[in-house]
Formats: C-alpha cells, structure tokens, sequence
C-alpha cells in the first residue's frame, strides 16, 4: 500500500509539472508573435537576488545581480504597466552590481523600449521575446511520471524486498 500511495503522488505532481511544461512550452513559442508596440521606460534599477546564498559561506559569494525595468505601453487606447523581462525568468543575473548596471545601460528611464504584448492578454508583456528554460518543468515533470510508474509497476516486488 506504501508503494501505491508512493507512485500515485509522484504520477500526480508528474502529470501536473508535465501539463505545466507543455503550456509553458506553447507561451514559449507564442511569444515569438507577440505584438510588438513602442513603450516607455519608467525607471530602471539594480536588485540583489540573494536565493544562491548560502548562510554558511561569505555573503558576498553568494549575491547575485540582475536589472529590474519597469515600464509601460499602450495597446488599443488602455495604458498598462509591468517589469517582467522574459518568460521564465527575470534578466540574467551578475555576480557583481557594475556587472548588472552595465547590462541596463540599454535602458534609461523616460526613453523608448520594445515591448511584446500578448495579443490575447495585453496585461502580459516581455522585452526580451526568447523564453528561458522552457523544457525544464516538462522534463522533471516525465522524470517523476517515470519514476511513479516504474513504482507502481514494480510496487508488490519493492514491498516484499522491504518485509524480508
């Protein structure tokens, strides 16, 4: 019964990451044709990510960079503002500020940007139309449908190796 409860959890949260993966896959390729309007930079500003961090190390090892632009477009006569840079991730992150900064310089606050609007959805929008890591959530998501069902698969075998 262990086993069965075992296999039937990871096949669950498999198929979820799976699903997951597809639809991020499909946004993936859909931005490639996202419309692209004429926006403005709002402001431009360097934030530290510190989720690498390791407490037991130097801080400073651990700190990462990464420019956060906030700004905003129009699309068909309603104003809409946002800072995502791409799908999937925020801007590349720098081991150093000067680094972050220099990434940024493209972008000055009150100056014109590109931005890729959802057609669909004109409150989603991207600068930087290439999607980050697209495959990873369905592949981890075939890795534990795998995995569950080679346990359930293999789950009177698995229970009596555990009794004896």
């Amino acid at each position: 019964m262990f086993f069965k409860l075992i296999a039937f959890g990871l096949l669950g949260f498999g198929l979820f990451l799976a699903v997951f993966g597809v639809f991020f896959i499909v946004e993936g390729f859909a931005v490639r044709h996202w419309t692209e309007v004429t926006g403005e930079v709002i402001n431009v500003r360097i934030k530290i990510d510190n989720s690498l961090q390791d407490k037991s190390i130097n801080r400073e090892k651990g700190r990462r960079y990464f420019p956060e632009i906030k700004y905003r477009w129009s699309m068909e006569g309603k104003e809409y503002e946002g800072d995502r840079y791409r799908l999937g991730t925020t801007f590349e992150k720098f081991k150093t500020r000067g680094e972050a900064s220099q990434a940024a310089e493209p972008y000055t606050a009150g100056g014109p940007v590109a931005v890729y609007v959802n057609p669909k959805d004109p409150n989603s929008a991207v600068l930087d139309r290439r999607a980050n890591a697209t495959y990873i959530p369905l592949l981890i998501g075939i890795l534990f449908l795998t995995t569950g069902a080679l346990i359930y698969r293999f789950r009177d075998q698995l229970a009596a190796q555990a009794q004896g």
